[in-house]
């Protein structure tokens, strides 16, 4: 479970998901595309261009820009 992981330090909540959309939600996220060897992409762009993929399938989620999740990410008390 990923609140157990060890490298697993917060969250931002973006919606719910039934586990009978589980094997759809899998889907469309692996639809969306890695950039490997750019410079000027990485994991919070995946991010928001899979929360965008997955409202657009009819997910109820909350598409936000990256801008948005890298904001939010830096304002979580890590430890």
């Amino acid at each position: 479970m990923v609140n157990r992981a060890a490298s697993y330090l917060n969250r931002i909540p973006v919606g719910r998901l039934d586990t009978s959309q589980l094997a759809r939600f899998e889907h469309v996220a692996r639809t969306v595309p890695v950039q490997r060897g750019s410079r000027d992409w990485h994991c919070q762009h995946w991010v928001a261009e899979a929360l965008s993929a997955l409202a657009a399938a009819g997910f109820s989620v909350q598409p936000f820009p990256r801008q948005h999740i890298a904001e939010r990410l830096a304002a979580l008390p890590f430890a």
